[in-house]
């Protein structure tokens, strides 16, 4: 039981080696995951107002002070045969989001996943830089657009000396964080997305910075956002169709009605092309009737069939 595994642990418990949240951030980083209860149910309160891991807790803190007291009764070799063990109340689990921001909290980074991981093949085909390059000298992108993805971790509006509105918020993906400042109209104009936990798409270009003095140094190179989308519309709204590469000599009867059949499954308005190579041609094939709906389902059947694929 979850209360005799625990009861080593009440020694440290009432030292103040370890204290109560101590093991709250052992229940939210997973340690006590095998143990059959929700990350979640370890926090819900009963009527009494306690939640579920205090409960254990007093009752790890009890099956030891018995054991130590030896008392002497029918049950004296099994300490916690005395002690009722504290039922799991019922919980719904937290939401991903929260879950995995909770785990970064207390441990520094997530364990059970990233938020962006529903993302990761839209992330793949449509952005082309990482957010950690930005942290890096930003002159060589200077007069290049570049493209972004990530969730919004943090974000705050402001108010200039001279009452414009501005803000910041940080984005981050796979490869890091960063922190975004927002002037003036492109503020203005994108600021319902910069919210957490939103997860964004985003265009930017680079721009030489502005003079400095007598012109002849300038500042910092300026981010302009040309466009914020959030990522889960990017893969419908952005890709206008789909290209399938075949080999010439594996295409058979059997490979043909299952791409029907999967076509026919994701059924969309985006045209699909399909190429055959064979080593002595190579040969483009438009489909004028059948069209799908290009989605992450879509793509992740291409990747388990090993199909390549392009997005355009």
């Amino acid at each position: 039981t979850l209360t005799a595994t625990l009861f080593p642990y009440t020694t440290l418990f009432r030292s103040r080696a370890a204290n109560k949240r101590t093991f709250e951030n052992l229940a939210i980083a997973g340690a006590f995951d095998s143990f059959g209860a929700l990350r979640s149910q370890y926090f819900q309160e009963s009527n009494d107002g306690i939640n579920y891991l205090e409960k254990i807790i007093k009752s790890a803190t009890r099956f030891k002070e018995n054991e130590n007291a030896s008392q002497v009764s029918l049950f004296a070799d099994d300490p916690v045969a005395q002690i009722s063990e504290p039922e799991i109340p019922p919980c719904e689990p937290w939401p991903t989001m929260e879950l995995l921001r909770k785990e970064k909290e207390v441990v520094g980074l997530y364990l059970t996943g990233h938020p962006l991981d529903d993302f990761k093949k839209t992330l793949q085909h449509f952005t082309k830089n990482e957010l950690a390059n930005l942290n890096t000298d930003l002159a060589p992108f200077i007069g290049l657009e570049i493209t972004v993805g990530g969730v919004v971790t943090s974000a705050e509006a402001r108010i200039s000396k001279n009452g414009k509105r501005w803000g910041t918020f940080t984005l981050e993906d796979y490869s890091g964080s960063y922190q975004f400042r927002v002037f003036s109209e492109e503020f203005l104009k994108f600021e319902h997305f910069f919210k957490e936990p939103n997860f964004l798409y985003i265009r930017l270009l680079i721009k030489e910075g502005y003079p400095i003095g007598d012109g002849s140094t300038r500042g910092e190179p300026r981010l302009q956002f040309n466009e914020v989308r959030l990522l889960q519309d990017v893969m419908e709204n952005l890709s206008k169709k789909i290209n399938l590469h075949l080999k010439a000599e594996e295409v058979n009867n059997e490979f043909i009605e299952l791409l029907k059949q999967r076509i026919k499954e994701y059924k969309g308005n985006k045209p699909v092309n399909i190429t055959l190579h064979d080593k002595d041609f190579q040969l483009t094939l438009k489909s004028r009737k059948e069209k799908v709906a290009i989605t992450k389902e879509l793509l992740h059947f291409l990747d388990d069939q090993k199909i390549p694929y392009q997005l355009y």
